[in-house]
Order: C-alpha cells, then sequence, then structure tokens
C-alpha cells in the first residue's frame, strides 16, 4: 500500500517547549488524511500519540509530513546536568479510506536514545539512532 520512511530528526524550542521533529516521507499513490507515531518513554508502560502534519510533495507519489514529539517530560523537568532518554515508536499512516498503514521497524520498533546536558547555562541535545531499518 505504501512506504514509510524517516527522513531526518532534529530538536527545536518552541517557546518553552523542546520538541523533537521526525521528518517522515511517504510514497504512495492513495490520498493521506492523517500520518502519526504510538510511542513511549518507559517500554510502553505509558504510550503517547503524536500526529503529524503535511509539509510538502517531493516527487514521484512521495509526500513529507513532519511529526513534532514533546520532550519536556523526559528531559526537562529535571535541574541534573545531564539526563537521558530513549524514545521507542512505531509510525503509521492513514488513507481516505481509513486504511491504516504501520512501520514499526520490522517489528523492532524505532529507538532514537536521547541525553540533555547543560553546560554555561546552555542546554545540549545529542542523540543516537538505534534500530532503524
Amino acid at each position: 500500500m505504501g512506504d514509510i520512511k524517516i527522513s531526518s530528526t532534529s530538536f527545536e524550542y518552541e517557546g518553552n517547549n523542546m520538541i523533537m521533529r521526525l521528518s517522515v516521507l511517504i510514497e504512495t499513490v492513495h490520498y493521506i488524511n492523517e500520518v502519526g507515531i504510538h510511542s513511549t518513554f518507559n517500554k510502553w508502560k505509558d504510550v503517547n500519540y503524536f500526529k503529524g502534519y503535511y509539509v510538502k510533495f517531493i516527487s514521484d507519489n512521495i509526500h513529507e509530513w513532519f511529526i513534532d514529539v514533546s520532550l519536556n517530560k523526559p528531559l526537562l523537568n529535571d535541574d541534573d546536568i545531564y539526563s537521558y532518554c530513549q524514545i521507542e515508536f512505531a509510525i503509521y499512516y492513514k488513507n481516505r479510506s481509513g486504511d491504516i498503514v504501520w512501520n514499526n521497524n520490522n517489528n523492532a520498533n524505532f529507538k532514537i536514545n536521547i541525553c540533555k546536558y547543560i553546560e554555561e547555562n546552555e542546554i545540549f541535545i545529542r542523540q543516537r539512532k538505534i534500530h532503524f531499518e
């Protein structure tokens, strides 16, 4: 039905909210109604849902969507100089017919390790993607 790939990740502040922005490329001939992720920061004890928004047409039935994931709860609620979290997630899109297409990285889920550290009153974020196929 379609192919879903992560193109890139970036980190930004929107006001006081730190977000991880996933750039997702979807190849399909179908009209897409919704794109999002189901995610967790604690091995699926709690599940978070983030919906994406359309960015642009790339080429040959490939469309780019952004999904903004709030990192305030896992990273910014503490005053520690260093903190760490892992986000685990699966991406989906829903077409006009209501069909849902998932990419869960071949049943391994996508995983990104994120660490925050403070140096000279500035916050730095580093990431390491693991298990991306």
